[in-house]
């Protein structure tokens, strides 16, 4: 959380720095040189956002200082501030056609981040943007080398090449960037050393190494070659080397007691390393200053009593080491101002336990947030270290642990807390009244356990609520009527209880509202209308209850929803055409009712829809064309229905423009007929392909299936459907389930022990 601040400081103190110099005046216009180069560079890329829409060739758009992402210098007009950085929603896609770019030379500000450039390299030509202040090129899935050619950029203050597939050695012609206040080169796969120059950075603040996340590639440059070059960057701040392969030998050569940094030194993450618990004793040296400590994932347990001094320290995650064995009598005397402490999946039961509650008030008054989520924690042990340890307690994380018994009594002292999460525990009896008491609550969650009674009324007095969730538990009664007062409000989940009558009215007067699950109860009636009047919800599911009457039409009115669930209800009619005009919609399920008719072809204008289920209903006609046209749809089910059809015109009469993102297909079912056809290749992501229980014929060969490397679930039948394949042909996928019920079979390919079969 640090380093995406300290990356956002850098961000803006360049912005500023550019702002002040550049203000675009309303009289300056931009270079058509440069407007053109930037038409061609949006040409080789897929926009399935928008997100350059406004980048257009027309009278009304000739400004490219006023399209998206661009700023302009006030003296000439030329481009120097281009800000393309996507999101986990919205990015850009294609080729990193950098050269596109080149007419951009006066360019200051580069930002093309967590954008999908698949496997496409870095350009030498990347080296000639001279003026670059700020480049951020991470999260792209590039590949390739590094151009030595990046050396030239002599101006640069922050670069960024973090997780992405980059390989090979770095070169050393990275020491020219003398003015470099951020690097990050974490999350690739580059082999050799680390070049010595590297050091040689005197206003470097913040240094990112490590191996790639994805891959399971740790990186090798910290463990094979002598690290003197670290102890020269007497100006860093921030060091991560999270997957390096570091043991405690390799890490008393990198922070031996001559390292210029010790006293500057406030972050330092060594996370999924080799290291043991003599890391504590090799950083003492730099402990003075060190505000934030990350060794999650190695090999440390702590000893007893851990008696070291981190005098400065705030935040410390051990998360993910077995300290099974670890016993713990004295005080975690690391630092009187320690505020979070994460110590998720560490083993911890109550034998060994952190502290004991007696001896931890003076040292642990400070904190703010534990984290003992994924431990075997059992007894009320751990509430009273809790109760005792501090009064400024803001969150605890205790889910999945094996909690039992009701609450303790004195949970309710706890009044400063904002956020609970205790769920996936087996905590019994009813909601205790002193939650009520909890006037600064944000956030709680009690699901998966086994709690009882009514929902209390409590709950609607607490004002500052904005998350609760109580699924998964043996709750009765009818939804309670003070949930209509709950003005901040953002997310409920009441799903899996036994719930019942109809849904209450006051929802329509929940303004904040963005999320409500009302799944699996016992809720019947039609669903009530002033779910219209909800202008903030973005998702909303009542699967699994009893409702009835047909799909009404306010939800057409709903502009900000993404997500519906209406699933194992009792709605009839067909369905409802305002669906079309849902341009935010990316998830629809409205499976096992009793819809009729044919699929309407609005469906085909939902540019946003990621995955849609509508199998289990009585809908007939041919199966629509246009699913392939959908470029950002993932998912189709449309089982158990009575399509028709053939698979050649589902297949063939569409572009498919969604084919690389596309991984889940099932048609089964049905009364589709005709021949499997070699086109179905053309959907090569599939990860389940399912066309059982449908009229197939021919022959199924290896050609069907040669493009399909990531399928995991294969289901064919018919007994006019034959499986010939040549002799021992080695499919490029490993499944694990496989169903070819009736199938006439020939040559068979093998399939692992693992497999499921029918």
């Amino acid at each position: 959380m640090r380093s995406c601040f300290v990356k956002q400081y850098y961000a803006l103190v360049l912005v500023l720095l550019h702002v002040s110099t550049s203000i675009v005046s309303a009289n300056i216009q931009c270079i058509e040189s440069e407007r053109q180069a930037l038409l061609i560079f949006k040409h080789g890329l897929i926009d399935r956002f928008g997100i350059l829409s406004s980048w257009r060739d027309d009278e009304n758009n000739r400004d490219c200082c006023k399209w998206r992402g661009i700023q302009c210098d006030n003296d000439a007009g030329h481009v120097d501030f281009l800000d393309l950085r996507g999101s986990h929603t919205q990015y850009l896609e294609g080729a990193f056609n950098i050269t596109s770019l080149a007419a951009l030379q006066n360019i200051q500000y580069l930002d093309l981040s967590s954008n999908d450039f698949q496997l496409t390299y870095i350009p030498k030509l990347m080296g000639s943007f001279t003026n670059l202040r700020y480049l951020n090129l991470s999260c792209n899935y590039l590949s390739g080398e590094l151009p030595y050619q990046l050396g030239s950029l002599k101006q640069l203050r922050y670069l960024d090449l973090s997780h992405n597939f980059l390989n090979g050695e770095l070169p050393y012609q990275l020491a020219n960037l003398s003015q470099l206040w951020y690097l990050g080169l974490g999350g690739n796969s580059f082999s050799g050393a680390l070049p010595f120059q590297v050091g040689n950075l005197p206003m470097l603040h913040t240094l990112t190494l490590g191996g790639n996340f994805f891959l399971e590639f740790k990186a090798q440059w910290l463990s094979n070659k002598d690290a003197q070059w670290l102890s020269n960057l007497y100006s860093l701040t921030e060091l991560r080397l999270s997957r390096c392969s570091l043991s405690d030998t390799d890490l008393q050569s990198l922070f031996n007691s001559h390292s210029n940094f010790s006293t500057s030194l406030t972050i330092l993450d060594l996370s999924h390393n080799m290291l043991t618990s003599s890391t504590f004793q090799l950083l003492l040296n730099f402990s003075l200053n060190l505000q934030e400590l990350y060794l999650s994932n190695n090999k440390i347990v702590l000893p007893s009593p851990p008696c070291l001094s981190f005098p400065s320290l705030v935040i410390l995650d051990l998360s993910h080491n077995n300290m099974k064995s670890s016993v713990f009598q004295g005080s975690l005397y690391l630092s009187s101002k320690l505020q979070n402490l994460y110590l998720k999946n560490c083993s911890l039961s109550d034998r060994s336990f952190i502290v004991s509650p007696t001896s931890i008030t003076n040292s642990s008054s400070s904190l703010v947030s534990v984290d003992l989520s994924f431990n075997l924690l059992k007894s009320s042990t751990i509430f009273y270290w809790l109760f005792n340890s501090t009064g400024n307690l803001h969150t605890f994380d205790l889910s999945v642990n094996i909690l039992e018994g009701p609450f303790p009594d004195g949970f309710g002292n706890v009044c400063a807390l904002q956020s609970i999460n205790l769920s996936y525990n087996h905590l019994q009896g009813e909601i205790p009244s002193f939650f009520g008491n909890m006037s600064t609550l944000q956030s709680i969650d009690l699901s998966e356990n086994n709690l009882q009674g009514e929902i209390p009324s409590f709950f609607g007095n607490m004002s500052t609520l904005q998350s609760i969730d109580l699924s998964w538990n043996k709750l009765q009664g009818e939804i309670p009527s003070f949930f209509g007062n709950m003005s901040t409000l953002q997310s409920i989940d009441l799903s899996v209880n036994k719930l019942q009558g109809e849904i209450p009215s006051f929802f329509g007067n929940m303004s904040t509202l963005q999320s409500i699950d009302l799944s699996d109860n016992n809720l019947q009636g039609e669903i009530p209308s002033f779910f219209g009047n909800m202008s903030t919800l973005q998702s909303i599911d009542l699967s699994w209850n009893k409702l009835q009457g047909e799909i009404p039409s306010f939800f057409g009115n709903m502009s900000t929803l993404q997500s519906i669930d209406l699933s194992q209800n009792n709605l009839q009619g067909e369905i409802p055409s305002f669906f079309g005009n849902m341009s935010t919609l990316q998830s629809i399920d409205l499976s096992v009712n009793k819809l009729q008719g044919e699929i309407p072809s609005f469906f085909g204008n939902m540019s946003t829809l990621q995955s849609i289920d509508l199998s289990g209903n009585n809908l007939q006609g041919e199966i629509p064309s246009f699913f392939g046209n959908m470029c950002a749809l993932q998912s189709i089910d449309l089982s158990n229905n009575k399509l028709n059809g053939t698979i050649s015109s589902f297949i063939e009469n569409s572009s498919w423009c969604n084919r690389h993102i596309f991984q889940c297909l099932d048609l089964s079912y049905n009364h589709i007929t005709g021949q499997l056809p070699k086109s179905i290749g053309l959907l090569s992501e599939l990860v389940s392909l399912s066309l059982e229980g449908n009229y197939l014929e021919g022959e199924v060969t290896e050609l069907h299936l040669s493009n399909f490397s990531n399928l995991k679930y294969l289901y064919l039948s018919g007994k006019s459907l034959s499986l010939k394949l040549v002799p021992n042909w080695v499919p490029p996928f490993q499944l694990g389930h496989l169903g070819l019920r009736s199938c006439k079979l020939g040559q068979v390919f093998l399939v692992g022990s693992n497999v499921n079969v029918t």
